[in-house]
C-alpha cells in the first residue's frame, strides 16, 4: 500500500482542497488545488465538461477533499494530475441552501488569501477541518464565514493581539490592537461594531452558532472583516460573492 503522501523524482502524492475552477475551453477547466504538501497548485482537467470526462464533476466542485497524484511539469507552472479521487465526501454542504452559499463565499475568500506556492499545514489543516465541520454540522451557521475569517489569520500571521479588550476604547485594525488611545487614523473600531468583534475573536470555533448576530451585526462585521484584510493582505479586494450571503436564512 502506498503511503499517504509521498515525493518520487517528479510524482507527488498528497491530500488536496479544490479551491476553485475556471473555464479552459468549451471541454474543459483549470483548477485550483491547495495541497497539503506544496501549496497551492494548479492543473487543467481535460474533458472535464464532456459526455466521455474522465472524473465526476462533484469530485472538481469547490471545497472537495481530494486524494491525489500529479506530476511536476517544469516548462509550465501546471501539474499533469496522474490520480484524484474523493478522501472526504462533502455532499451535505450542497444539499442545504446555508451551506451552500457559504461555502461558495469561502471558496472565493480562500482563492484571494491563498496565493504563494509552498506548504503551510497547518493552514491546511485548519481548512480541511472546517469544511469537515460545516459539512456535519447541524448547527445554525449563518455566522461561519466571519468565524472562519477571523480564526484563519492565526495562520496566515496576523491574528489580532487579544490584550484587555473589554477595557479598551477602540479596536485598531491597522494595528490589530485593542487600545485606550485613538489612533491617528480611521482604520478603528468603537462602540457596538467593537463588541461584535470581541465577541467574534472570543468565542471558540465549534461554538459559531453562539454568536446570534442580526443580519444588519453580520454585514457590518463583514465590512470590517474586509477591511482588516485588506489592511494585511496585498492586493486583497472585496468579494464578488459578498452579495450572495443576502440570501441567507436567518
Amino acid at each position: 500500500m502506498l503511503p499517504s503522501s509521498f515525493t518520487i523524482n517528479n510524482m507527488i502524492k498528497t491530500n488536496g482542497i479544490i479551491i476553485n475552477h475556471y473555464k479552459y475551453s468549451d471541454t474543459s477547466v483549470i483548477i485550483k488545488i491547495f495541497s497539503e504538501e506544496e501549496g497551492l497548485i494548479s492543473s487543467i482537467i481535460k474533458g472535464a465538461k464532456s459526455q466521455k470526462k474522465k472524473y465526476n464533476s462533484s469530485l472538481i466542485q469547490r471545497l472537495s477533499i481530494v486524494e491525489l497524484i500529479y506530476k511536476k511539469n517544469h516548462k509550465s507552472d501546471l501539474v499533469q494530475i496522474i490520480d484524484i479521487k474523493s478522501k472526504d465526501y462533502i455532499n451535505n454542504i450542497y444539499f442545504n441552501s446555508n451551506k451552500r452559499i457559504i461555502a461558495l463565499f469561502m471558496s472565493e475568500f480562500l482563492s484571494k488569501i491563498i496565493k504563494e506556492s509552498g506548504p503551510n499545514k497547518s493552514l491546511y489543516i485548519f481548512i480541511e477541518n472546517s469544511i469537515k465541520l460545516i459539512n456535519i454540522t447541524e448547527k445554525k451557521i449563518i455566522s461561519f464565514h466571519l468565524m472562519f475569517m477571523i480564526k484563519i489569520t492565526k495562520y496566515l500571521g496576523f491574528y489580532p493581539t487579544i490584550i484587555a479588550p473589554n477595557k479598551s476604547k477602540y479596536f485598531d485594525i491597522l494595528n490589530g490592537i485593542f487600545t485606550n488611545i485613538k489612533p491617528n487614523h480611521n482604520y478603528l473600531l468603537s462602540g457596538h461594531q467593537m463588541k461584535c468583534w470581541i465577541l467574534l475573536l472570543k468565542t471558540e470555533f465549534t461554538k459559531f452558532d453562539e454568536l446570534n448576530f442580526s443580519q444588519s451585526e453580520s454585514k457590518a462585521t463583514l465590512k470590517n472583516l474586509n477591511l482588516f484584510y485588506k489592511l494585511h493582505v496585498d492586493n486583497y479586494r472585496k468579494l464578488k460573492s459578498d452579495y450572495i450571503l443576502d440570501l441567507l436564512e436567518y
